[in-house]
């Protein structure tokens, strides 16, 4: 039976305007099949409450089916002038407290939902620059859309790096002999190391604080560790503080807020802010004691949560998304990671943007240069505000 589908495209560009919208939005994400909270409402209305840059303002295509959300896509817009000629710069949200947001459909006509949405942006913006789209995961439809597509537009994908993740399937204690001997030693002697100290205790969100007071918790024993020496904690930065705020309040109303703790000698010595979506836990932010480093805090926090997901009947995967050394202990598997840009095709943007950009990506391919990028942002991730 065929039926008739009414479909329509609305911009909005204003936090107000996106209110109606927040809840239908954030179930989208939830089954959109990603599983990264970035694309829900409520991270994305935080980045654009606290994170744009000065000059940059945004807008969110919306497209409906029947005056049902099917596709949104954020994009945040700025300028540049070359010879005398403004262009239009896009990209979706993203720095280092944000990434991997991507266009985001119903399962059905996905491509369809994609084309109809890119090609409304690329109407509306005639002297588009380029357009991009930060740290796309492997799966990503947007990614295999443009990847497979011949068009107008000029396309560079470049090998962003690997992002880890834990996959939860069998029980805890085969999980935990299948890891390395040594490993297994490790959380003896750090175990036997914190069992002397006094009234030790692990909280996963049984706390009846308010949002704000178990941010600040997070906040403190994430400033004792190398992020505080290094001024990249969040307590470091009045402008963190308040995304971060709004952040957790806005997934907090989701029931998505997932906090854990590690408590001895009456203090917090190990905090983890998490993301509860769907099946998957992501753990985005982590901090630890310094002074309690011989107990490794951080580590034995991370084992009760692992151990706390076998033991969920809803819990399919821990995802890390950092690619970071001490993950390997833990038997993590691994996805890629993607930038995406669009340049549109005529002479400024394929002189200035498209071929610098296709020659820059020819030299990461070599191996040298590639492993240099690597350390470099490795680098930048640590001291990241």
């Amino acid at each position: 039976m065929l039926t008739n589908i009414k479909r329509r495209i609305d911009r909005f560009e204003s936090l107000a305007e996106l209110a109606p919208i927040s809840e239908e939005w954030n179930q989208l994400a939830l089954k959109s099949g990603q599983k990264i909270p970035m694309q829900s409402y409520a991270w994305i209305f935080s980045f654009l409450k606290h994170r744009l840059k000065k000059n940059e303002h945004f807008r969110v295509y919306v497209l409906f089916e029947n005056d049902k959300i099917s596709a949104i896509l954020p994009l945040v817009i700025s300028a540049r002038t070359m010879l005398g000629k403004k262009f239009r710069i896009l990209r979706t949200p993203s720095d280092y407290h944000t990434s991997s947001v991507d266009l985001i459909s119903i399962r059905e006509n996905k491509n369809k939902n994609i084309s109809l949405i890119f090609e409304r942006v690329f109407e509306d913006f005639p002297r588009l620059y380029s357009l991009s789209l930060s740290r796309l995961v492997e799966h990503s439809e947007t990614l295999k859309f443009f990847e497979t597509k011949n068009n107008a537009y000029k396309i560079i994908s470049n090998f962003y790096g690997k992002g880890a993740f834990l996959k939860i399937d069998g029980d805890f204690d085969s999980y935990r002999m299948n890891l390395s001997s040594k490993q297994r030693r490790n959380f003896s002697k750090s175990a036997r190391r914190l069992s002397v100290l006094d009234d030790i205790s692990f909280s996963f969100g049984e706390s009846n604080n308010t949002t704000s007071e178990e941010l600040n918790k997070f906040m403190e024993v994430e400033a004792l560790s190398w992020k505080g020496k290094s001024g990249s904690a969040i307590l470091k930065s009045d402008k963190l503080k308040e995304f971060y705020l709004t952040l957790c309040q806005e997934l907090e109303k989701q029931g998505w807020m997932d906090w854990q703790f590690l408590s001895a000698d009456r203090k917090i010595i190990a905090g983890n802010l998490s993301v509860k979506f769907g099946d998957s836990v992501l753990l985005w932010k982590l901090g630890y004691d310094e002074n309690y480093s011989t107990c490794s805090p951080g580590s034995l926090l991370f084992e009760q949560l692992v151990k706390r997901a076998y033991e969920s009947d809803e819990i399919k995967e821990i995802n890390l998304m950092t690619d970071m050394g001490w993950h390997k202990n833990w038997k993590t598997s691994y996805r890629s990671y993607y930038n995406l840009t669009i340049y549109k095709n005529s002479f400024m943007p394929i002189l200035f943007g498209y071929f610098p950009n296709l020659y820059l990506k020819r030299l990461k391919a070599v191996p040298f240069l590639l492993k240099l990028a690597k350390s470099l942002r490795r680098m930048l991730e640590r001291k990241k505000l």
